[in-house]
């Protein structure tokens, strides 16, 4: 479809209001004149990417090119300063959950379903290992990391976007929020044709389509027979693939969000652009460059060693070339040559390190992070302080690159409808097994109930398995977590099988629960000797008075009191029956009845182990019903 740009001072057409065939040809040009408006953001794209990489770049897509004209640029600060706080901010994966406040126990499993939907479809794109890192490293070196989300095939697709190929109006998105933006990528031809040439209009159009050559790597050229998509899209408008003269894909886009994730290690004070490493660093690296210039200069012209020879001294110059074992003629009496090597200025040497040092003392660094290798000449104090400095600084960074994971949960919990009627495996924090979650099974709770996207402790710790070891001793101290939660939050391999063991117990408490707040009578299982029972009344109890909290059927209630009652009758101590004589010597032994006054088979007045750790209505015997709910709670008739 032939369209004529629009004359200057004629306002455009709205792309997302036009019909399908129309609207494609019209976003291209919309898209285009927005690009031409980016160039001096591309250009400092670029500039900073040819700082951190020391090579002349076309475009971003030269990274993944193999570059002859590459330099050697030593005490290159934005790369130390981007690769070390990478590894430090995206060692350990962050861990997300799903919560909802004061739900019964059902929503509550259906928030922890969610959870597990969610991390499979993060583990099937490889967020945390893959996906995540990179964004960050984009971040860190463009200002911007991006990634975004799509449905494709009833699969959830996340895919990292290389921060030049997403072209936003820096206009409308002063305040940071997007209402339309793009994807410019290069395909090769042929694929394009295989994914959208359904019908000869569209495969003339993509025939028709010029190709061209992104970069200046051999990778990008035109020889690679690569043309332009443009993939639209519009708040609460349309979504659409297009080549300049066709749309290939259209559909509409009912949500008041664009499926683009953009990561930050600052946030953007006006704009969607942020400011990464690279940006806050390049004036040092400038001042490097030229410092590692003025030493080259002396070195060149004042180290290098020269022979000093008496005048007259009869010594050819042709002899002076330094070749191993060659002998030098001099006149008799003459005084033998000697070399005269210079010296590069300390005071030259002294500023280079020590604008290196105050560039890493910029974003929250010191040398010895990026080396790998802490002074031995500081004290242990001092070592903590500077430690303490340096996470501070880069907590920003960190709590960003969390921020980004809850907002690409919520982007994928918006669009998991798209996927309805296929699996996810996933396994949440806390987790042992996979399980697997059809999404269906989770939109009625994700749409009606109310809930949030919540960063889980273990992103808190340190890297370090000493320093995980020492926070979780300290909330330990302070008594913020669980023995049993202590070791799910350390995740070190070596105590795996011996962590599962230790919280085997406990786990079964948290089963038996879960069974009757989830099935009633039918997931009523009686305590067991076998099971821990003073940690299952402990759990039993919380449960019993969270659960009248949230308003649980009285039923499910009088069944968690009755298993402590019932385990409270395991504990009591069996009654003493006499010895039986042997025979024939004295009488005939005694029988002796059970006391049973209140239909319980136990001793009415004997005392209850445990009672005091159990609430009013809980620490006194069990009343005669065959429930055993405590005294003063109503006790619904039970279903035979």
């Amino acid at each position: 479809m032939d369209l004529d740009a629009p004359k200057v001072g004629e306002a455009r057409e709205l792309w997302f209001t036009l019909d399908d065939d129309k609207a494609g040809p019209v976003a291209v040009q919309t898209f285009q004149a927005i690009e031409e408006s980016l160039a001096d953001r591309r250009t400092q794209m670029l500039r900073q990417a040819r700082t951190w990489s020391n090579q002349n770049l076309g475009c971003l897509y030269d990274l993944g090119s193999a570059r002859l004209d590459r330099r050697i640029g030593p005490w290159n600060v934005c790369a130390a300063a981007t690769s070390t706080a990478q590894s430090m901010v995206c060692r350990s994966p962050v861990s997300v959950t799903t919560e909802t406040t004061n739900a019964e126990h059902s929503v509550q499993r259906l928030a922890r379903d969610a959870t597990r939907w969610l991390y499979g479809v993060w583990s099937e794109n490889r967020v945390a290992p893959q996906l995540a890192p990179s964004c960050f490293n984009d971040a860190a070196i463009v200002d911007v990391g991006v990634a975004v989300v799509r449905a494709v095939k009833k699969r959830l697709v996340i895919d990292r976007v290389f921060p030049d190929e997403v072209i936003i109006s820096e206009a409308e998105a002063i305040a940071g929020r997007l209402y339309q933006a793009a994807i410019k990528t290069y395909w090769p031809k042929h694929v394009v044709l295989a994914r959208f040439g359904t019908d000869e209009d569209k495969r003339s159009a993509i025939l028709g389509t010029a190709t061209e050559a992104p970069g200046t790597g051999r990778a990008t050229d035109r020889g690679s027979n690569l043309i332009p998509i443009w993939e639209c899209w519009s708040v609460e408008g349309k979504h659409l693939v297009a080549v300049p003269t066709r749309t290939l894909e259209i559909e509409a886009w009912p949500h008041d969000f664009l499926p683009l994730v953009p990561m930050y290690i600052d946030q953007p004070v006006a704009g969607w652009f942020g400011r990464g490493y690279v940006q806050q660093l390049l004036g040092y690296q400038i001042e490097l460059f030229e410092i590692n210039d003025a030493i080259d200069a002396h070195v060149r012209l004042f180290t290098s060693a020269k022979w000093v020879v008496e005048a007259a001294s009869g010594i050819d110059a042709d002899d002076l070339d330094n070749a191993i074992g060659d002998v030098i003629t001099k006149n008799k009496g003459a005084d033998n040559p000697f070399l005269l090597v210079g010296a590069v200025p300390k005071d030259l040497l002294a500023e280079r390190q020590t604008i290196y040092d105050t560039a890493l003392a910029e974003i929250g660094l010191n040398s010895w992070s990026v080396k790998g290798q802490e002074p031995a000449n500081r004290s242990g104090v001092a070592m903590e302080v500077a430690r303490d400095k340096e996470q501070g600084r880069l907590l920003t960074a960190g709590q960003n690159y969390e921020d980004w994971h809850v907002r690409l949960a919520e982007v994928c919990f918006a669009l998991g409808s798209k996927t309805a009627g296929t699996e996810y495996r996933g396994k949440g924090p806390g987790d042992k097994d996979l399980g697997a979650v059809d999404f269906k099974t989770i939109a009625k709770f994700l749409k009606d109930r109310p809930w949030r996207v919540k960063v889980f402790p273990i992103s808190a710790l340190p890297d370090s398995p000493q320093g995980k070891r020492d926070t979780v001793n300290e909330w330990l101290k302070l008594g913020l977590i669980t023995g049993p939660v202590a070791l799910s939050l350390l995740e070190l391999p070596d105590v795996d099988a011996e962590a599962s063991l230790v919280s085997a117990a406990r786990e079964d408490i948290m089963w038996s629960i879960e069974e009757i707040l989830e099935h009633g009578r039918d997931g009523y299982h009686p305590p067991e000797p076998m099971q821990d029972l003073e940690l299952g009344k402990r759990m039993f109890v919380s449960a019993w008075l969270k659960a009248r909290r949230q308003g649980v059927d009285e039923d499910k209630l009088d069944l968690l009191a009755k298993w402590v009652h019932e385990c409270q009758a395991l504990q009591q101590p069996a009654p003493k029956v006499p010895v039986e004589q042997r025979p024939g010597v004295g009488t005939a032994p005694a029988v002796v009845e059970p006391v049973n006054v209140d239909g319980t088979g136990m001793p009415a007045a004997a005392p209850i182990a445990g009672a005091e750790t159990l609430p009013p209505g809980l620490a006194s015997a069990p009343p005669a019903n065959d429930v055993g709910a405590p005294p003063g709670l109503p006790v619904p008739a039970l279903p035979a």
